[in-house]
Order: C-alpha cells, then sequence, then structure tokens
C-alpha cells in the first residue's frame, strides 16, 4: 500500500520471553509457606534468594527468587544484571511481569504442591514488585 503523504508510526507488539526464577524447599518434602523475592535493580536471582534464605533461617518456609525479564551487562560487559520495567511502557511492563509472576508460582504449584500461603518480598525495585 502506497501513502501520499510520509507515515511515520509507534507500536508496541506482544511477544513470549522467557523469565528466569531460582527455589529452595526446606527440608521435610510437605509444602510449607511460600517466601518469594524479587532482588533490585542490576542485580539477579542467585543474590536475592540467598537474601531469602538469610530470611528464613530455621523457620519452615520454602523460598523462591524470581529475576526481572530485563537483562543487561553492567559496567565492563562482564556481569549480568536484570532489571523489572523502565517508565518507557510502563503499564505493559506491569502486565508482562505480573502474567510472568502468575505463571512461576503456577509451575511451581503444577511441580510441588500448592503452598499453605504466599509472602511476597522486594528489594529496591524489586519492592514494587512484591
Amino acid at each position: 500500500m502506497r501513502y501520499p503523504v510520509a507515515v511515520n508510526v509507534e507500536r508496541t507488539i506482544q511477544v513470549a520471553t522467557h523469565g528466569r526464577y531460582l527455589a529452595d524447599f526446606a527440608e521435610g518434602g510437605s509444602r510449607r509457606p511460600l517466601l518469594v523475592g524479587f532482588h533490585g535493580y542490576a542485580e539477579q536471582a542467585p543474590l536475592h534468594l540467598e537474601r531469602l534464605l538469610a530470611v528464613r533461617g530455621d523457620l519452615a518456609l520454602d523460598a523462591a527468587a524470581i529475576q526481572g525479564l530485563h537483562r543487561f551487562y553492567r559496567s565492563g560487559g562482564e556481569e549480568l544484571a536484570a532489571s523489572w520495567m523502565t517508565r518507557e511502557d510502563r503499564e505493559l511492563m506491569i502486565a508482562d511481569n505480573v502474567a510472568y509472576v502468575d505463571a512461576v508460582l503456577d509451575a511451581l504449584t503444577h511441580e510441588f504442591g500448592e503452598p499453605p500461603a504466599v509472602f511476597f518480598n522486594g528489594f529496591s525495585q524489586g519492592a514494587s514488585m512484591a
């Protein structure tokens, strides 16, 4: 199709992407309350899982750290980091993140059974996710 004048458009498009999460289940085999955590800006899920395990201590809790969908290399291009969102298309990113967290919780429930309770924890940028 040809246009009589120049056309400049901006659109968004929904696509599938892959996210990463780590989980640690307390000894004993039965499901316990689940502590779900969200890391801060320019961090990763493994660091936040360490924080969750420190919070858990001797409590009978399972823990899962969900990593932000937006990965990048920080300072110098060697260290991988992630973030949850930026100002651009914020409402769309919020919807994507909510669907992502729901999918992680569904996957954990499907594989390990439904927890009796779920608690959310977030650090820095992850606090908004929680």
